[in-house]
């Protein structure tokens, strides 16, 4: 597995466009560690990966809300998806920025690497057990995938950032 470790990795989709049934039956999915742990989320929220860069805090905010970079003159907020998640993770100049389009507005996510950008089919992603769920937050999870032997946590995004004020912040 080859971590993807260039400055800034633009993401885009690459999927068939004259065989719609193939679209019904798989998903791309951007991989990525905390803690860890394997995570994935569809890569159709994914703008980019981008090196840590140098975040302005933002007094009295969340906890899980780091503050704000500059990416390109937008304003981008900043999340520590481990502490977003109720995870432990260890603060490092290793980590990665993944920044993700959702609903129209920018969020950055504090993640350790990210490792591969996988196709899988639909059949393969199966109801999130009782285990994982209570090991991080169990409503921001739409299932796992089996990949090989690996299990894939695969995120709801729309769900995690649903109802929460710092998405509105961000640039479209």
């Amino acid at each position: 597995m080859s971590e993807l470790s260039e400055a800034s990795i633009k993401i885009h989709e690459s999927k068939p466009e004259d065989n719609d049934e193939i679209l019904d039956e798989e998903t791309e999915f951007v991989m990525f560690k905390v803690a860890e742990e394997e995570f994935g989320i569809d890569v159709k929220f994914v703008k980019e990966i981008i090196k840590m860069d140098v975040i302005t805090r933002i007094p009295n905010s969340k906890l899980y809300l780091k503050g704000v970079i500059n990416l390109r003159g937008g304003i981008v907020p900043i999340v520590d998806f481990a502490q977003r998640m109720g995870m432990d993770d260890i603060e490092s100049d290793e980590n990665h920025i993944m920044v993700l389009d959702i609903n129209k507005k920018q969020i950055g996510l504090i993640v350790k690497s990210a490792t591969e950008v996988v196709l899988l089919d639909k059949q393969n992603i199966k109801p999130a057990p009782a285990i994982i769920t209570k090991k991080v937050k169990g409503e921001y999870i739409s299932g796992v995938g089996l990949i090989d032997s690996r299990l894939i946590i695969i995120l709801d995004l729309e769900i995690m950032f649903k109802d929460d004020q710092l998405i509105g912040t961000g640039q479209a």
